[in-house]
């Protein structure tokens, strides 16, 4: 029975990772493109129901301009029970010089390097130890 949770949670650890690494293969596309500030300007909420439960998630709303001088206004799209940016809170982002409303946040006063120790070394590490233990224990 142990031998099959520590299979399971290992086989988590490594769909967890190779997500991510997935996410940032995604992501790599988007280092080219110009960065700008961008500003919360209003926060949407809505409800969501799950198991009959009901409950708040937020996205806000951010304002840039473009290096060309457009004027941009859109929901960030990642709806969160948490708040991503409060109203007001700046935020550095990245856009799509061909379609500016195509953005992703670069950084909001933190710091990814805890964040990539994880995906690259804790993850794989601790499920290949958790799976070599409960295999091979004499």
């Amino acid at each position: 029975m142990l031998e099959v949770l520590a299979l399971l949670v290992a086989a988590g650890f490594m769909v967890g990772w190779v997500a991510c690494v997935v996410g940032l293969v995604q992501m790599w596309g988007t280092r080219r493109w110009p960065a700008t500030t961008c500003v919360a300007v209003e926060i949407r909420e809505k409800a969501k129901y799950e198991d009959g439960r009901r409950f708040l998630v937020y996205s806000p709303v951010v304002e840039f301009t473009t290096h060309d001088g457009r004027h941009v206004r859109d929901v960030l799209g990642d709806w969160s029970t948490g708040l991503v940016l409060k109203l007001g809170e700046s935020a550095q982002l990245k856009y799509n010089p061909a379609k500016p409303e195509d953005f992703r946040l670069t950084g909001f006063s933190r710091s990814g390097a805890s964040t990539g120790l994880f995906v690259f070394f804790l993850a794989p590490t601790a499920s290949c130890l958790i799976l070599w233990w409960f295999l091979f224990r004499s």
